[in-house]
């Protein structure tokens, strides 16, 4: 076994991803069967060969923040909505319309979210179970080029001028850390997490489409590139925690990377499987 992954049979059964295309219809209350009939046209790039080898990372990383779990969408008509797993599927929850000019979103953990509105406030926003509370977090988030959550209680900006900011929520509001400069060539990032504080664990996707991942136990970060993965074609990217995260291209098909453990080499790969088609109308994934 990899050094840093503790696997029980439960979990590489959650972590199995099937090396096939799967595609189903976006319906009102039900999305992305797996394995139903596909609507959109074929992927630009065909990802379901992808198998990206990854090193062993620290004992604190484990599946948090959605725990593989779920996303939010807001699509072009301005509703919101939550897609969570349903066995080998997801399904969907309008929770609210009149998204329109949202900026940006990302989760912090299943219940949880952030939203930089129009006029560039932060908001928080938490599900009850029978709606939302919203909490104005902080204002002028004008020179937030994208943000991403990394934990319950943190999250990662990169600013205009390539600043890289870890943010932690505390009982005195949002602190702020710079864990990095140089980033103008980096077109987006994912936040994957870990739990422990220490860890800070993201995608980026490159402005030339190359793909590394990031990793940090509290010192300098370590690249690991994702080998020939090319995402020049791809329009949004979330992370749904330390094991997944889902993308989606050009051509309106929606595709998960999911951490596998391979039995016989006991060794973790990232291994791509595609979700769902005809997601050309989702503006924001978060």
């Amino acid at each position: 076994m990899v050094a840093g992954r503790k696997t029980t049979d439960k979990q590489r059964g959650d972590l199995k991803v099937r090396l096939m295309k799967v595609a189903a219809t976006i319906g009102v209350a039900v999305a992305m069967a797996i394995g139903a009939a596909g609507t959109g046209s074929a992927a630009q790039n065909d990802y379901s060969d992808q198998k990206v080898k990854v090193p062993a990372k620290d004992s604190g990383v484990s599946a948090q923040r959605t725990n593989g779990h779920s996303f939010w969408e807001i699509n072009a008509s301005g509703e919101l909505n939550y897609w969570y797993r349903s066995g080998e599927s997801f399904e969907r929850s309008v929770r609210g319309s009149g998204w329109h000019n949202t900026r940006q979103i990302t989760s912090l953990n299943a219940n949880v979210f952030l939203e930089i509105k129009p006029d560039y406030r932060l908001a928080r926003w938490t599900w009850t179970g029978n709606g939302f509370i919203e909490e104005i977090v902080g204002t002028g988030w004008q020179p937030a080029r994208v943000i991403t959550g990394i934990d319950d209680n943190r999250f990662l900006e990169i600013k205009q001028d390539g600043t890289l900011t870890e943010w932690t929520f505390t009982s005195g509001g949002l602190s702020a850390s710079n864990v990095g400069a140089g980033w103008q060539n980096a077109r987006t990032i994912a936040g994957l997490g870990g739990p422990q504080d220490h860890v800070i664990d993201f995608m980026e996707i490159k402005n030339s489409g190359a793909v590394s991942e990031w990793y940090s136990t509290g010192g300098p970060f370590e690249e690991w590139p994702f080998g020939t993965v090319n995402f020049s074609d791809v329009r949004l990217i979330a992370g749904m925690d330390a094991d997944h995260f889902v993308f989606i291209p050009n051509d309106g098909s929606l595709w998960e990377f999911a951490l596998v453990f391979d039995e016989t080499e006991q060794q973790w790969y990232w291994v791509a499987a595609q979700r769902g088609a005809g997601w050309g109308g989702t503006r924001l994934i978060g």
